[in-house]
This record gives C-alpha cells, structure tokens and sequence, in this order.
C-alpha cells in the first residue's frame, strides 16, 4: 500500500480528551464502523508518537479479540485516566514510550489517527498483514524523509517490509483453480 492509497483510506480522529475511559476508544470504533483492518498513529499534541497496523479482530482464537483492541490496550497506558493507567501487559510498550520521551505526556494531549483499511483490496486476502506492514513502513519513512528520524516509538525496523516478495491472490486464482 503506497501513500496515495493511505490518504485515500478513509480517516478518523479519535482525542482522548473527549474519552472517560479506555473503553470509548473500542466504542469509536463500533461506532464508525471501523471493523476490519486498520493503521493507526499516536500523537502527543503535533509529535507523532509511533505509527501502528492492525490485521483487524480474531475470529479463530478462544478469546475474540475487540474491534480496535490493540489502539485500547495501548491508549489504556497512557497516564491521565480517571481511575488509573491499565496494569497488563499487553500495550505497555506505550507506557514505556510515554514514560521515557514523552513524561509530560497526559492522554488529554493525545490524538489517535486510525486510516480505516476495512473494505481495502488487499493484495492477499486472507493476509492483510502484507500490506499493512508495508504501509506501516511508507508512513514511518515519510515521517523519516521530513523530520530526519522515525516517531519515538518505531523502533523495529520495517523496511523489510517493502522488500518482502509476494504472490497475489489474481495470480493466483489465475495458476490455479481456487473455488
């Protein structure tokens, strides 16, 4: 997925300010409909926290997962909750993030940025991950090309990502009766 085709997803902010809880951000979601796959950015007032993907919900697995379930777990960390941060974890990597780059970083100063990828054609259907992760990738080397570094919290590198080879399932269906 190329940058055209990320600002061409459909895009939606979700500020923590207007959040009681955690749990308003897996209501956003219900809400706009976001269900499938989607890539997602922190930020802490105009700096770009991390960028992030996700392949969307479970649907095999003993516990289903919530839609948005991974932007929760990790807003959930950031300090400034009525009640307290979440103590799993899952999503701590945030309030690592948070505590050592951003320490005056409250959840009131945080924007999240989903790109909504639910009716996007995947190359691959049944992985989408392929594209996303190279999409990942485009948004953190855009964020590189103009500030001369990654967001804070992309520390793995991804470029393998677009450099990971790939067979379509066109091609595919083409090579091979698939029903």
């Amino acid at each position: 997925m190329n940058t055209t085709e990320i600002n061409s997803l459909p895009r939606h902010a979700i500020s923590l300010r207007k959040c009681g809880q955690p749990i308003d951000v897996v209501n956003f979601f219900r809400k706009h409909k976001i269900s499938g796959a989607y890539l997602y950015s922190f930020a802490y007032k105009t700096v770009v926290m991390k960028f992030g993907s996700s392949s969307g919900p479970r649907k095999s697995s003993l516990r289903p997962s919530m839609y948005g379930e991974r932007v929760y777990r990790q807003a959930g960390h950031i300090l400034g909750w009525v009640g307290g941060c979440h103590t799993s974890s899952a999503g701590a990597d945030m309030g690592c993030l948070v505590a050592d780059k951003f320490p005056t970083c409250r959840k009131n100063d945080v924007t999240i940025t989903i790109y909504d990828a639910t009716n996007y054609a995947f190359t691959v259907l049944d992985n989408p991950s392929y594209d996303l992760e190279r999409a990942e990738n485009n948004l953190i080397s855009a964020h590189e090309l103009i500030l001369g570094r990654s967001p804070a919290g992309n520390i793995k590198d991804m470029s393998f990502a677009s450099n990971r080879a790939c067979v379509p399932d066109n091609i595919v269906n083409q090579l091979f009766e698939i029903k």
